[in-house]
């Protein structure tokens, strides 16, 4: 559990409810949807969405703001127990190792070296075509989209979606027969914007080899932003 004070600003992709509590006015979101049920019991009559009209949204990005987040993150073990997290509490225990469903080795060496490392709720391939040419990004988020999804799997217990822009029904490089449908996400939310908030990296495919896409070059701005 994250807890974090923007003053009066608020960030509208990362509401689920508002309420007061203390005459302080609270945004509430949760990656999971269940979970969160489990652990608040907000009566409807508190809920006050409208409160936030008068206030800056930040996800506009007609604002500007520099100033320092005051963050405080908690382990939650039950609805009695919550204590200061750790940085061990961010480590997974499983290690991503396994090579199901992507056929390529390289991209499995990748992907598992990307879950090892960032240790996201959710990852994603986005395979883009550009003039004959493969790409694919690689990156992590909350919540997926509905928009080029092909499926999902699992790697080591961590979440994996795959979208493309094309169809993948044959192709070298995924088994889509051993991919899971959107249903399996029915727990998360659905992504609010197109462009990932988290971290990205871009792949060009030439045959079996991977290129990394620089920033700097000029296919980056393709990949990222068509």
């Amino acid at each position: 559990m994250e807890i974090t004070s923007f003053g009066k600003l608020y960030y509208s992709k990362l509401v689920d409810k508002v309420f007061y509590k203390d005459g302080k006015l609270i945004c509430y979101y949760s990656i999971n949807r269940s979970w969160a049920d489990s652990l608040l019991n907000i009566p409807a009559s508190l809920l006050c969405t409208d409160s936030l009209k008068k206030y800056d949204d930040l996800s506009t990005g007609l604002i500007d703001y520099e100033g320092p987040l005051n963050t405080r993150t908690y382990r939650i073990f039950s609805k009695g127990k919550i204590l200061p997290a750790k940085e061990d509490d961010f480590v997974c225990k499983v290690i991503a190792s396994d090579t199901n469903v992507i056929k390529n080795e390289q991209i499995n060496n990748i992907l598992n070296s990307f879950i090892n490392e960032h240790n996201p709720i959710i990852t994603y391939i986005r395979f883009k075509h550009i003039k004959n040419k493969r790409y694919m990004c690689l990156g992590n988020d909350i919540s997926y989209d509905k928009k080029g999804f092909i499926g999902m799997f699992y790697r080591n217990g961590r979440i994996v979606v795959l979208y493309s822009d094309i169809n993948m029904a044959d192709n070298d490089i995924v088994e889509t027969k051993l991919l899971k449908s959107i249903k399996e996400l029915s727990d998360y939310h659905i992504v609010h914007n197109e462009i990932p908030v988290y971290f990205q990296e871009e792949y060009c495919l030439k045959r079996d080899d991977l290129t990394e896409v620089s920033c700097n070059d000029p296919e980056y701005i393709k990949v990222h932003f068509n």
